[in-house]
């Protein structure tokens, strides 16, 4: 009779965890449900954590619960727990089925590991891979030693790498230019 106690109050717990991770939590002042609580809309500053994924603040979101695709605009602040990373923009997609976070206008992110700051117009992020890659212009400082100005840059973060094929400029911290047709950069060995 205990053991079976004992297990139900397990179960109960385990159930209750598994249901929590899956579920989005939103703080605003003003939600509101459409299509019988299938989307999610705040007109107002919020927050949206998925737990474990990424903790996203925004001025106005929608949430779609059959697609599982969280939109969002104005101020947006992105944190990304698991890889340390911050992203701010003017606006934002996040795909939770495939975990990726795609961030649209004065989009800059600060990745506190590897003390490095992008700047670009857009980025995708892969939130469980730790892949980023950026479209157009971009722009990156690691740690103030070297400061990088090229296009359509990939970032992995796991091998800490960065690399681009398009024309780069980088620059120093002793005031040397540098200029490549294409580059790719080692964190670990520079």
């Amino acid at each position: 009779m205990k053991n079976k106690l004992f297990l139900t109050i397990i179960l109960i717990i385990f159930n209750f965890i598994v249901v929590r991770a899956d579920e989005l939590i939103f703080e605003s002042s003003e939600i509101r449900t459409f299509e019988e609580g299938n989307i999610i809309k705040s007109y107002s500053k919020s927050k949206i954590i998925d737990p474990q994924k990424v903790e996203i603040t925004a001025d106005r979101f929608t949430y779609d619960r059959k697609k599982s695709t969280l939109i969002g605009s104005g101020n947006i602040n992105a944190h990304i727990p698991t890889n340390n990373v911050y992203i701010t923009a003017d606006r934002f997609t996040y795909d939770r089925v495939e975990l990726i976070l795609v961030a649209v206008g004065n989009v800059k992110t600060y990745d506190l590991i590897n003390v490095t700051t992008t700047e670009s117009n857009y980025m995708k992020y892969n939130t469980s891979t730790g892949l980023i890659n950026t479209v157009g212009e971009t722009f990156v400082n690691i740690d103030n030693e070297y400061i990088i100005d090229t296009a359509d840059l990939y970032i992995d973060k796991v091998n800490k790498e960065l690399f681009s094929n398009k024309k780069t400029k980088v620059l120093d911290n002793f005031g040397n230019t540098y200029f490549f047709d294409s580059f790719k950069f080692n964190q670990i060995t520079n």
